[in-house]
């Protein structure tokens, strides 16, 4: 999912003492400061669920995926019940979305099939437990699409359009994206209008501009120039579809690529996207010696 309710990044991690240092020193990318700080927060947490969790970005950051997939699995047996389960939504959220536009994650998104079924929102309050269940909805409905199963897809569209209406922007951006999986970049193009929050417009944009760069190199190219880049990047989802930007400027562009897929890679990196940024070097490298 484009833009998804990262619960993770809004719940225990919100610091204290050095973990709260190192929480900041990695927002503002001092990952030295933030190493330092986050080792003495172990002193201080004993190795708790909010350590782990934030010993788990800083790895994203510094590319260690499995190492970070190891200790956010550890935050979320340690969290207590009621913060365990948006660690767990918030896990699953930032797993789908590290990668590259074409990359072959058919095994990564059964496993999150599987891990979805598992989620239990009983420990939630009624507030806490519609915003879960709109971040379920929504991943629900990007691996329907991923996997070709577009009656799933419209299942999840039908349940949200129940509790909402049918021309709730949400609404729309997920029938947008569902245009596209079925061929039809114009009909998504006339939905993007209707979409005005400006990361959930970059993110439907971005993906108008994948869908028609598989046909029409200069159509797509023509709608980037008219996609502004995140400029507030103090959220995962910006600094991710900064990443984005600057990857299809890079892919549309053959002269300015290198420059725009090593920012693209820096800012994977700082995106916690340790796998989008490890398989845009290999991309790099074929293009430059195919």
């Amino acid at each position: 999912i484009e833009y998804p309710l990262r619960l993770s990044e809004r719940s225990i991690v919100t610091g204290r003492g050095n973990a709260a240092v190192a929480r900041g020193a990695r927002e503002r990318g001092e990952l030295e400061l933030a190493e330092q700080a986050l080792s003495e927060a172990e002193k201080e947490e004993a190795g708790g669920a909010e350590w782990a969790m934030l010993a788990a970005r800083l790895a994203r950051v510094t590319g260690e995926a499995d190492t970070a997939d190891r200790l956010e699995q550890e935050a979320i047996e340690k969290a207590n019940p009621g913060e365990r389960v948006k660690l767990e939504i918030g896990s699953l959220a930032a797993r789908f979305d590290d990668h590259l536009p074409g990359m072959e994650r058919s095994t990564a998104n059964e496993e999150l099939h599987q891990r979805l079924e598992g989620i239990d929102l009983s420990t939630l309050d009624q507030r806490e437990r519609r915003r879960a269940l709109v971040s379920l909805a929504l991943l629900r409905h990007a691996l329907a699409l991923e996997g070709g199963d577009l009656d799933a897809a419209a299942d999840v569209r039908q349940q949200l359009q129940d509790t909402a209406s049918a021309d709730d922007p949400l609404v729309l951006e997920l029938a947008a994206r569902a245009a596209l999986a079925q061929g039809s970049p114009a009909q998504a193009s006339d939905m993007l209008e209707a979409i005005h929050h400006p990361l959930r417009r970059i993110a439907l944009g971005l993906r108008l501009v994948e869908s028609l760069s598989e046909n029409d190199l200069s159509e797509a190219s023509s709608l980037l120039q008219t996609l502004p880049a995140p400029t507030d990047l103090g959220s995962n989802a910006a600094r991710r579809l900064s990443a984005l930007h600057w990857f299809w400027q890079g892919q549309l562009d053959e002269g300015q690529r290198i420059r725009c897929w090593q920012e693209a890679i820096h800012r994977f990196q700082t995106a916690e996207c340790p796998r989008a940024a490890a398989e845009l070097p290999g991309r790099l490298h074929t293009s430059l010696f195919r």
